[in-house]
């Protein structure tokens, strides 16, 4: 039983433990739960037979225990890494992270939802495909939270179901997108925010200043229900972008990708560059503050020091 043990099921794809009732296949020495024998009624290399394919145990054997110790196992990914190494190279994941204990069933996207019941937990390799892309090279490109897009990624393409609720998208608005580098995309949705927000600016300009455009707000009754309706739509806004988030961030960055495969054919070379385009940047979000900043300055300079002071009287600070 010892030479079977830790090894796995070609059927349930459990290991053998010294308990178990193991069968073997007659041809090949393939072992087999019994029970699982008797399910498929035949052994699953049948057709590798005649060309000789043999067993062999994928277990390591107890003189190379000891080695195996000392490296650095992915509890994710099952990754060999370097020893000492903090994080896996492949999948990102601390290698200090416990080991899952939910149930083998239990879908790898999205622990706790049934959006697709029928798919269960799957161990990615380094050179497994999504959507056309090889899931290391996935996890190059994103970075940080390698793992959380690996699994929406592979969920998406499985169920072909684009929504994922994404709550940095949903909190945060353009940040995230200038944060994933996605600029195109945050400044447009800067701009949306701008133009919902206008209403709100006419109408603090017309109770505190009316005289900055010329008197054109004086009167103008249409402009508190409009304040209000474009805060709805941007509160409505927002949860699209937290629905949308995740797929457009997996459509830009599949072109990417894509860009980076054709121009660098060797392998490092393309590392390099996936690293480089991908993952994240701090910088944007510094320039996305400091222009809000700016244009939160002028506008208070334009509203005049009565809202200023109405301002820090809302945060409890008298001018």
């Amino acid at each position: 039983m010892a030479r079977y043990t830790n090894n796995h099921c070609p059927v349930c794809e459990q290991a053998f433990t010294d308990t178990d009732d193991i069968v073997v296949c007659p041809e090949c020495g393939t072992p087999y739960h019994r029970e699982c024998w008797k399910k498929v009624g035949a052994c699953v290399h049948e057709a590798e037979h005649a060309a000789g394919f043999e067993w062999k145990p994928d277990a390591e054997p107890a003189d190379e225990a000891d080695t195996a110790r000392h490296l650095a196992v992915c509890p994710n990914c099952g990754n060999h890494n370097e020893p000492g190494a903090v994080k896996c190279s492949h999948c990102g994941v601390p290698l200090n992270a416990a080991p899952r204990t939910e149930p083998q069933n239990a879908p790898i996207y999205a622990r706790g939802t049934v959006d697709a019941p029928d798919i269960t937990r799957v161990e990615l390799k380094p050179t497994d495909c999504i959507d056309g892309i090889q899931a290391q090279d996935w996890a190059t490109f994103t970075g940080r939270s390698a793992l959380y897009y690996l699994m929406q990624f592979f969920r998406m393409e499985k169920t072909g179901k684009k929504i994922t609720l994404c709550f940095s998208a949903f909190l945060l608005g353009p940040i995230y997108f200038f944060y994933r580098k996605m600029w195109k995309q945050g400044i447009v949705l800067a701009l949306v925010q701008l133009v919902l927000y206008t209403p709100l600016a006419l109408l603090v300009l017309q109770q505190y200043n009316p005289a900055v455009l010329g008197g054109m707000l004086t009167g103008v009754a249409w402009l508190e229900p409009a304040a209000f309706a474009c805060d709805i739509l941007w509160c409505a806004f927002k949860v699209f972008m937290g629905l949308s988030a995740v797929a457009w961030y997996q459509k830009t960055a599949k072109r990417r990708i894509e860009g980076i495969y054709a121009r660098y054919p060797d392998e490092q070379d393309r590392a390099r560059e996936l690293a480089q385009q991908g993952g994240t940047s701090f910088l944007l979000v510094v320039l996305y503050y400091g222009i809000t900043a700016l244009m939160t300055v002028g506008f208070m300079h334009l509203a005049g020091p009565a809202f200023v002071r109405y301002l820090f009287a809302s945060y409890g600070v008298s001018l």
